[in-house]
């Protein structure tokens, strides 16, 4: 006679969000699976099902993965010690996986004859790593801002109420 499977084998394959636009506009190529840094409320939070990750989107900045817009909303018990909803997140992946994502995927080369680049060739490298080192520092100025903002909300969430008088 076979084991019935017991309930808490049915909860660790529960899905507790999912993207289907992205499947549907997009040709996913690959798919990974990564870990997340959460907090205790986020956890109590994607228990009941209040995840959405319809405009989330993962960067690379730092040698680490980090998810931006994915909403997790605040989990009324939590009181004062809850999180904020659009928090950056970090992903959990090996070192291999991230150096693999951040490599280029698809791009074209040319075809190395042994002649020298031409002058307009140059011009537009040295603009392409113009635009990534200015791209790079967006995304860290981003990142700081977002750190600045997720320490400010703690701060002020821990703050007592103002004194009427």
């Amino acid at each position: 006679m076979a084991k019935p499977i017991k309930k808490q084998e049915k909860l660790a394959e529960l899905v507790v969000a999912q993207n289907r636009a992205a499947s549907y506009n997009y040709h996913l190529l690959e798919k990974l699976e990564a870990g997340m840094v959460l907090l205790g409320t986020e956890v109590k939070s994607l228990r009941e099902g209040k995840a959405n990750i319809r405009d989330a989107y993962a960067v690379i900045r730092a040698g680490a993965v980090w998810l931006l817009n994915c909403h997790i909303g605040e989990y009324l018990p939590g009181g004062p010690f809850n999180h904020s909803p659009l928090r950056a997140r970090k992903l959990l992946l090996r070192k291999e996986q991230i150096e693999k994502l951040e490599k280029p995927q698809g791009t074209k080369s040319k075809e190395h004859d042994g002649s020298e680049p031409d002058d307009e060739d140059s011009d537009k490298a040295d603009g392409a790593a113009a635009a990534t080192s200015v791209s790079q520092r967006l995304e860290q100025l981003e990142r700081l801002v977002l750190e600045m903002s997720d320490r400010l909300k703690s701060i002020e969430s821990r703050l007592p109420a103002p004194q009427k008088k």
